[in-house]
């Protein structure tokens, strides 16, 4: 390793000598970035001009201007897109849905007349009149369904499945 007066001497002697280092002291000597990175960090946190600069002042990303990654923003872009054209797609749908309904000369929910199920077209409920817990009644208890199930499933009494507990967890 050399002496740090030769080392002096080397540097100086190159003409990248004026690029290397900010006022000739010997503790930069061998340096190419002017400033410490804090510094760095500091003075473009204050200039006007680099307020744009960089993301969450994090080391890697001193000196960037671009705040994202190509890949990212090329992805946010795709997904952009494909969500804009999806949407499109949707509203036509349903713009079709509501022209036919009114040919039709159908009223009532989702007839695009306004009001709180305008628009929608989901399937009608089996007893509308029903309540809800009505309607958890009038099905087959979870348990039995369950049971009934493994046993469709291999067709042998309960007890000789192995399995059992993947097919019916009472829980």
């Amino acid at each position: 390793m050399y002496a740090k007066k030769k080392i002096d001497q080397d540097i100086r002697c190159t003409s990248r000598f004026l690029r290397r280092t900010r006022r000739h002291s010997r503790s930069t000597l061998g340096r190419t970035r002017r400033h410490s990175r804090t510094t760095l960090g500091r003075t473009r946190r204050h200039s006007r001009s680099t307020l744009g600069r960089t993301r969450r002042y994090s080391r890697s990303t001193l000196g960037r201007t671009r705040r994202h990654s190509r890949t990212t923003l090329r992805r946010r872009h795709r997904r952009r897109r494909r969500r804009r054209a999806a949407r499109r797609r949707r509203h036509v749908r349903q713009r079709r849905r509501e022209r036919l309904r009114r040919e039709r000369g159908q009223r009532g929910p989702g007839d695009g007349q306004g009001g709180v199920r305008d628009g929608c077209d989901r399937r009608r409920r089996a007893r509308p009149w029903a309540t809800r817990r009505e309607q958890l009644a009038s099905r087959v208890p979870k348990l039995q369904r369950r049971q009934q199930q493994v046993l469709h499933v291999n067709r042998r009494a309960n007890h000789e499945q192995p399995s059992a507990r993947r097919h019916c967890r009472t829980r």
